[in-house]
């Protein structure tokens, strides 16, 4: 069995995956807006409060969005053709910069995030792989998840209501 699929990363796509995996790591957010309020039970000022936390809402959203998009340019137009095996997953990159061949084992990833348009696989070194699911080959999306949920029982594999 094998299903195929592609991705082509945009400017998009790469602020979608920022703006996910941030998502993911709500603890992140929880302690510095647990820190905001502690700001404001000191400063004794709402509109200090509410000045702080719109900016850094700002910053995190869409300001380190730009910015990892400039440090990931040279992903921008570039393509992973996948091909999801029994076992293993093959990855053919290519941009104008660089190309390769890599195959990985299921036991090398850390977990599967699925939201309503894409799959995203966390690798664990540090490595996350977005799939968009109108890109799988047809009629096998649904395949490609049941294989994903068998290789990541329990919560390793985590259906997301947000998308971004």
């Amino acid at each position: 069995m094998e299903i195929k699929t592609t991705t082509i990363y945009s400017k998009k796509l790469l602020k979608s995956i920022y703006r996910f995996n941030l998502l993911c790591k709500l603890k992140f957010l929880i302690i510095v807006e647990v820190l905001l309020l502690i700001m404001l039970l000191m400063e004794g000022s709402i509109l200090f409060f509410i000045l702080i936390y719109t900016l850094f809402h700002f910053i995190i959203f869409f300001v380190f969005p730009n910015i990892y998009v400039k440090l990931n340019k040279k992903l921008i137009g570039g393509k992973i053709n996948f091909v999801f095996k029994e076992n293993s997953v093959n990855f053919v990159s290519t941009t104008q910069y660089f190309s390769g061949n890599n195959e990985v084992m299921y036991q090398q990833f850390d977990g599967v995030y699925e939201t309503k348009d894409c799959l995203y696989i966390y690798e664990r070194r540090g490595a996350i792989y977005t799939l968009i699911k109108n890109n799988v080959e047809e009629n096998k999306c649904v395949e490609l998840i049941e294989l994903l949920k068998s290789k990541f029982p329990g919560k390793k594999y985590k259906k997301v209501r947000f998308n971004i």
